[in-house]
């Protein structure tokens, strides 16, 4: 009878401590699995990255008083934008984008004061009446994006910082006359009358 109830009890703690072991294993399992949950949701919010297109209407304001305004230029510019987020509602935005810019000019034309030069493979001298612009930079934005909580289905931000544009291309179509007669020169190269290096404040 002794050695029964020795068995009975024997049996049962076995039992309550493979249970216990048993929902140990289920715990730690589960809270594990919330802690990788966790871990993912925190990686997939520290980083950012999307498309970006947008218009955009530019000018050139003469700093010479022989130059005048002539009219705008209208891009479309685009490229690869980059949020790195250290809180919450912070982080710090970077990314490259295609910038084209420019705008027409006017040249002085009364004599003395204006502008000529000879065309490649042209003996003719051409007199300058207007010049449009055609500049294209590889715009490097480093920005600082402040960012409220979520506003029912919208976040609304504001973001200030630098743009750092490399020039790539520099191109300009002139208006003018060779022998007084109304011809036009395209596609001129002027690289070396554009900076290389772009610094502009990006609010």
């Amino acid at each position: 009878m002794k050695k029964n109830i020795l068995f009975f009890f024997t049996f049962l703690i076995s039992s309550i401590i493979l249970s216990a072991q048993e929902n140990t294993g289920i715990n730690n399992s589960s809270a594990k699995a919330k802690e990788e949950n966790t871990n993912n949701k925190k990686s997939e919010q520290v980083f950012h990255f999307g498309l970006k297109a947008s218009p955009a209407i530019t000018w050139l304001k003469p700093n010479s008083k022989f130059l005048s305004y002539n009219s705008t230029r209208f891009n479309i510019d685009g490229g690869l934008i980059m949020d790195f987020n250290f809180t919450d509602n912070y982080a710090f935005s970077t990314g490259f984008e295609i910038v084209s810019t420019g705008g027409k000019l006017n040249y002085p034309v009364t004599a003395g004061d204006s502008v000529f030069y000879k065309p490649e493979n042209d003996s003719l001298w051409f007199y300058l009446i207007d010049r449009t612009y055609r500049l294209r930079y590889v715009n490097i934005p480093l920005t600082l994006k402040l960012k409220t909580n979520q506003i029912g289905a919208m976040v609304y931000y504001g973001q200030f910082g630098f743009d750092f544009g490399l020039r790539w291309r520099a191109m300009a179509d002139d208006n003018g006359t060779q022998k007084k007669i109304s011809t036009f020169n395209d596609d001129i190269d002027i690289q070396k009358e554009i900076n290389f290096l772009r610094l502009s404040l990006n609010v």
